[in-house]
């Protein structure tokens, strides 16, 4: 059947389901599931300020993008560069020279 945004889709199956949802196996994962997130709750105590770990994120964000964007100005295939750079990286590049690895610096015949 196509698509038709026009037409709500009405061939979900009725509710409650036919067949037993509640197996052995799925209530096994569902305790498993619940150790692991009683286990980040823990872990989430340790951490003082709780709202560093998600404000981070657009930041973080922001360094990817001002980072793909410079390599766009500078005429460089943004994912080369990144791929050279995160290769380069884990060879052990020096640290005193990671000016090298900016996409301003990059050649990409030297790749």
């Amino acid at each position: 059947m196509a698509f038709d945004p026009n037409r709500p889709f009405n061939d979900l199956p009725d509710l409650p389901p036919a067949s037993e949802t509640e197996t052995r196996a799925i209530l096994r994962s569902c305790i498993a599931a619940r150790a692991a997130l009683a286990e980040l709750r823990v872990s989430g105590g340790l951490v003082p300020n709780q709202a560093m770990l998600t404000t981070s994120i657009p930041l973080l964000e922001a360094q990817a993008s001002s980072e793909i964007q410079t390599a766009r100005l500078n005429g460089i295939e943004p994912y080369a560069w990144l791929k050279a750079t995160l290769e380069a990286i884990a060879a052990g590049h020096p640290n005193n020279r990671i000016d090298d690895l900016m996409p301003w610096a990059f050649n990409p015949a030297s790749t």
